[in-house]
């Protein structure tokens, strides 16, 4: 199992997201006004990049400090490859959780299972339309409208993700 290394360190975390090509984002349509809402670390070419909005870090660790979290990391993978695993959790409830299995189960918390749902369902579409393009191109129709179907699942997907995504953050926000 990789170990997992917990910081809110900014220059810690900067390094570790810009050695593995990311850049500070914001998943767009969850801030208020000019404020960023929920923070992600973008990873260029991955699906799911029309969802996120880059920002500039110095408001990425102003929200970051606001919101009081912590960001739980991995530098390598069980297999000692350099792992982009990496999360954000609340500083005060970092202590109380155990969070080795973080490449193991992707994360113990909902709300990041439904982002990493999100992300995949986007990330099928765009490979499904990949392949209906293939399809085509070899005059394959029925093959071309079998990916097309998939496709509009994922993106069905995609679209229920982000909607109990923005109900959840939207409940939490009231409640804060």
């Amino acid at each position: 199992m990789a170990r997992t290394t917990t910081s809110t360190n900014h220059d810690e975390i900067r390094r570790w997201a810009e050695e593995r090509g990311g850049k500070p984002a914001t998943v767009k349509g969850t801030g208020e006004g000019d404020e960023p809402g929920i923070l992600r670390i973008d990873f260029p070419g991955y699906a799911g990049e029309e969802e996120l909005e880059h920002i500039e870090w110095h408001e990425f660790f102003e929200k970051f400090d606001e919101a009081g979290l912590a960001f739980v990391y991995q530098e390598e993978t069980a297999s000692g490859h350099k792992s982009r695993s990496g999360r954000f959790v609340r500083r005060d409830e970092d202590a109380s959780r155990d969070y080795d299995d973080l490449e193991a189960t992707g994360t113990p918390d909902e709300q990041y299972n439904l982002v990493s749902v999100l992300y995949h369902a986007l990330q099928g579409a765009e490979t499904y339309e990949e392949y209906a393009e293939d399809a085509e191109a070899a005059g394959d129709e029925e093959l071309a409208d079998f990916f097309a179907e998939l496709q509009d699942e994922e993106r069905e997907r995609a679209t229920r993700a982000k909607s109990l995504l923005i109900s959840r953050i939207r409940r939490i926000r009231r409640a804060a």
